[in-house]
């Protein structure tokens, strides 16, 4: 059922209730029989119409799906229903009044009839008076309404306050949760690069330390075949032999022609460091120097 519909039983009751009121204000200051049945009728019809808006209310509630919803609408039925009860209360204290009041009157107006002038003015004058009384009950059961009118619109006003406070705190909590999963994402994306950086930081390593062997061993072949120093022979002895065999393997033109491919994807991978360069050249001059 939509929301429309809802609204407009709302707005049936507050004109039940302001209609029953003025209606009980005026049955208190009626004076005649016929006005005072006429005015008790229609304010029992008013007040069915009010007790039926009230069950469909209630009957709407229970067909609708959600918890909240149900609990949203029988709160806000709770004012109306307490002011029902007030109402009911107020009709027969005032129906019964009045319907008093028309008897004491028809009864005074008779005994009047059946006695003296002078008694006739005192009946009158107690009859006046008797009227001052029931006009400042009156009085007082609208000011009780009006004060009850008063707080349910303050309760209306609270509630929904507290229905947009509610809706602006689911607001912020799923934007917070968006900004976790998005929070989440770039951790993830984060810690792989680190882990690539990480691999590849070990691998620049073990090139490097590799070079720098291969350029040593270069340095060293070259200062025993051009230089001679003293005790450099005893000492490159067994460099000799290792070398000897790294020759004869370069001489095997398989084994060169790997090395070269090697030499030259190393060259590609690393040919942003300067170092790795200068090695991958000295290892080219060697390899060049063995196939000679």
């Amino acid at each position: 059922m939509e929301a429309s519909e809802i609204q407009r039983y709302y707005e049936q009751l507050d004109k039940s209730e302001l209609e029953i009121e003025r209606l009980l204000t005026k049955l208190t200051n009626s004076t005649s029989v016929f006005e005072n049945q006429q005015l008790s009728q229609e304010i029992r019809d008013k007040f069915r119409l009010f007790s039926k808006a009230i069950e469909s209310i209630k009957l709407i509630s229970d067909e609708q799906d959600k918890e909240e919803d149900r609990r949203s609408l029988l709160n806000k039925l709770e004012r109306h229903e307490e002011h029902h009860k007030q109402l009911q209360v107020a009709i027969r204290k005032t129906i019964l009044a009045a319907k008093q009041n028309i008897e004491k009157q028809t009864r005074l107006e008779r005994e009047y009839l059946l006695k003296d002038a002078h008694k006739a003015i005192e009946l009158r004058k107690r009859n006046m008076r008797n009227n001052d009384g029931m006009l400042r009950t009156a009085s007082d059961i609208t000011d009780s309404l009006r004060r009850t009118t008063q707080l349910m619109s303050q309760e209306i006003e609270r509630s929904a306050y507290s229905a947009k406070v509610l809706d602006d705190s689911s607001k912020m909590l799923r934007s917070t949760h968006n900004e976790y999963r998005g929070f989440h994402s770039v951790m993830r994306a984060s810690k792989q690069l680190i882990t690539k950086l990480e691999q590849s930081d070990w691998t620049d390593r073990f090139l490097i330390l590799f070079g720098l062997l291969v350029f040593m061993l270069v340095v060293l072949y070259i200062l025993k075949k051009r230089l001679w120093i003293p005790g450099l022979g005893l000492g490159m002895s067994g460099l000799n032999w290792g070398w000897s065999r790294m020759y004869s393997a370069f001489s095997n033109p398989d084994t060169l022609s790997q090395v070269k491919e090697a030499v030259a994807a190393t060259t590609t991978l690393m040919n942003e460091t300067p170092l790795l360069q200068a090695t991958a050249s000295t290892v080219v001059a060697v390899t060049s120097l063995g196939s000679a």
